[in-house]
């Protein structure tokens, strides 16, 4: 998918193309408390979601759902990446009652949104991320990726699901 829409006006995706089967890139992203958060390599498995702020419509349901999803799997870490500045991913995960994802900022870079092919280059939203899920296995290949066309639409979580069961399943335990 080379754009997505926001609101029925199309928005330009720009950066690399990241494909199923592909080496993640590895990208240093900042935590709520400005300390650093890799994507793309770990021991443990990587769910991330891609999202263009916290403040979107709908955002808050979302990711509760998506926290919930996510917080039996072993061997697994689920990571929400967004543009929005890393304070104000800590106070949206207080307010949140958000207990298992953890926030990572692009902001400084944009890094991520360049490398996964997830930074919308014009429209409304320019220079923020589309929303989107991968899954990144601990080898760092990408495994599943998901592209939400809307923008303001909620990814489907259950397909990722399927996958991420199974995964976690067979892997290791840290």
């Amino acid at each position: 998918m080379n754009e997505v829409e926001f609101m029925n006006e199309p928005a330009p995706l720009a950066g690399s193309k990241l494909e199923l089967g592909d080496k993640a890139a590895v990208c240093t992203l900042a935590a709520p408390d400005l300390s650093e958060i890799r994507v793309g390599k770990s021991e443990r498995v990587q769910i991330i979601m891609s999202t263009p702020s916290l403040d979107i419509p709908g955002c808050a349901d979302e990711l509760r759902k998506f926290d919930q999803l996510t917080a039996g799997l072993r061997n697994t870490e689920a990571i929400v990446v967004s543009m929005d500045l890393p304070f104000a991913a800590e106070k949206f995960r207080a307010a949140n009652g958000i207990k298992n994802l953890r926030f990572a900022s692009d902001f400084r870079a944009k890094d991520f949104a360049r490398s996964y092919g997830m930074l919308i280059g014009g429209g409304a939203l320019a220079r923020l991320c589309a929303k989107a899920l991968f899954i990144i296995d601990s080898l760092g290949v990408t495994v599943y990726k998901q592209v939400v066309s809307e923008v303001q639409s909620e990814p489907d979580f259950e397909a990722m699901m399927d996958l991420a069961r199974i995964i976690s399943r067979n892997s290791c335990s840290n």
